[in-house]
């Protein structure tokens, strides 16, 4: 990921202290390295069990997908059939 480039306008606010991370950053199968992640809280003093709180709703979060995903093809298939 590529550092957010500085704007002088931002200098000190809270805005210029916040930066966004890609959910798949934090997945392995992904191509993310969430170890990096975690060493980067660890320096800032930030809980590294967020981390894991983020693998673990993204993860969650397929699982619903998948569910949805087949419900709607499910409902689909019967809508042709009935047509």
């Amino acid at each position: 990921m590529l550092p957010l480039p500085r704007n002088p306008e931002l200098e000190g606010s809270i805005a210029a202290q916040i930066a966004m991370l890609d959910v798949v950053d934090f997945i392995k199968e992904r191509g993310g390295d969430p170890e990096k992640i975690r060493e980067s809280q660890r320096r800032r003093h930030a809980p590294v069990e967020d981390v894991d709180t983020v693998i673990t709703l993204w993860g969650e979060h397929q699982k619903v997908n998948r569910a949805y995903g087949t419900a709607t093809r499910m409902v689909c298939s019967d809508a042709v059939r009935i047509l």
